[in-house]
């Protein structure tokens, strides 16, 4: 295919002579804009502004909006195009779009982000929150309409702050409610509040990764050794614990990162620390499958799976029936088995088993043609909405201790269930009643200091 070059050429422009395009539909958060500041003034300018002429000696932007408001009237390196206004339109309407529908290969992210140093805090902080929980892999695999990039905006926008509590009314549970807090699912009175009386009967999670990084320190949050891990989450498990219904069933989703060439073992100290300190009963591993782009490291191959762990106080609720799958499979060969207890032979005849069979424990949810997000500890709806079907029931509570952008709820809402969930930041909160009212609903401020 031949391409055109459309670019005229590359020239300093005073600042005062780039104008913004009216129909430029992205925002700029004041997170965004002092993230850009930190990289200007530690590395400087590594990319120019693209600016179509006016005919009247000045110009308007094409993109680079952010920076060129950040640069005010100093000259600006600027590649000058030759674009009609359609291919303008077009090039506003899907530049950006489709930079965002590159996958993101974590680990190697990871690997680049431990690299780094630098003493400006809003880009520490940018850094920190996309290497310290992970995304999926693949552009394909999170939530459809999380506006994450606007949480700072909706914070403001539905005044979220600490110790607030949102009531949000089902549409699939009528005469009942989804319940949110900014709160800290550590502290027994916060998820005491939350729940107000009510047994959990599945709680899911991804929990913050170990990490030494910053991460949202406007929220409290302060990141966890991994030497510290198990220490730091007996009281994120107690509280679970304290509200699990007796056939309930609690979920954690979370995948230990590299340290020198290997595998840290907090994961796994986590684990058996449910068993042996906690006493829980351990059910099961199960085995989310996360394709995505290629990568490669000097030690290891690519990360495509995550655990979820399984654990009960004693025989949980099971409903495989409402997980079913279709089937078509070979089952034996015609092969001649020997039988080593007498001596002779027996035949595996050839067959084959269809219809509705139960699922493995290797999970294939929300890979592909599914959801995509932003947050950082962002999975599918598809994946608690596995775990909702199978281990509950309709009008069951389903509790997620560190519900990010609300995924969890929104699986429970889809699912006839009621979504409880605490999140600590408040920028988030406000990402997930957005989402929530996107969702058709309507929160409601049952407590704390500001409403709408």
């Amino acid at each position: 295919m031949h391409v055109r070059d459309r670019i005229v050429q590359i020239i300093d422009i005073p600042g005062d002579k780039i104008r913004p395009n009216s129909l430029n539909w992205r925002t700029h958060p004041d997170s965004q804009k002092d993230a850009i500041r930190g990289i200007l003034a530690e590395v400087g300018m590594v990319d120019v502004l693209k600016v179509v002429p006016t005919g009247e000696g000045d110009y308007v932007l094409v993109d680079g909006h952010a920076r060129a408001e950040i640069l005010g009237s100093q000259p600006v390196k600027c590649a000058v195009l030759d674009l009609t206004q359609e291919e303008v339109r077009k090039v506003l309407a899907t530049f950006d779009p489709i930079a965002g529908l590159a996958g993101r290969d974590q680990q190697m992210f990871d690997d680049l982000a431990a690299m780094i140093e630098t003493d400006n805090e809003a880009l520490a902080a940018m850094i920190a929150e996309m290497a310290s929980d992970p995304v999926p892999d693949d552009a394909g695999a999170g939530d459809e309409d999380a506006p994450i990039d606007k949480a700072a905006e909706l914070q403001k926008a539905w005044q979220t702050e600490r110790g607030q509590i949102w009531g949000i009314p089902s549409k699939t549970v009528p005469g009942r409610s989804h319940r949110v807090m900014c709160g800290d699912c550590r502290e027994t009175e916060d998820v005491a509040r939350l729940l107000d009386g009510q047994k959990v009967n599945v709680a899911f999670t991804s929990p913050p990764y170990a990490s030494q990084r910053k991460y949202d320190e406007e929220s409290g949050f302060m990141p966890i050794k991994p030497d510290s891990y198990v220490e730091w989450f007996e009281a994120v498990q107690s509280n679970v614990r304290a509200h699990l219904a007796a056939d309930g069933s609690w979920f954690v989703n979370i995948k230990e990162h590299c340290e020198d060439g290997q595998r840290h073992l907090y994961v796994k100290d986590l684990t058996i620390s449910h068993v042996r300190q906690w006493v829980w009963r351990f059910v099961d591993e199960f085995c989310w499958k996360r394709p995505g782009p290629p990568g490669k490291w000097p030690d290891r191959f690519k990360n495509s799976w995550e655990p979820v762990f399984h654990f009960a106080n004693g025989p949980a609720r099971f409903r495989p029936e409402n997980v079913t799958i279709d089937t078509d499979a070979a089952i034996g060969d015609g092969q001649v088995i020997p039988d080593l207890s007498n001596g002779e032979y027996w035949h595996l005849p050839k067959s084959r088993i269809t219809g509705k069979a139960w699922p493995s424990n290797v999970l294939e949810v929300g890979s592909a043609g599914a959801e995509a997000s932003g947050h950082q500890a962002a999975f599918p709806v598809a994946l608690p909405t596995f775990f909702i079907k199978a281990y509950s029931d309709p009008g069951d509570v389903i509790f997620d201790p560190f519900l990010g952008s609300g995924t969890t709820m929104i699986a429970a809402e889809r699912e006839g269930r009621i979504g409880v969930g605490m999140e600590l930041s408040p920028k988030y909160l406000g990402v997930i009643l957005e989402r929530a009212k996107n969702e058709g609903l309507e929160p409601r401020l049952t407590g704390g200091h500001h409403g709408l």
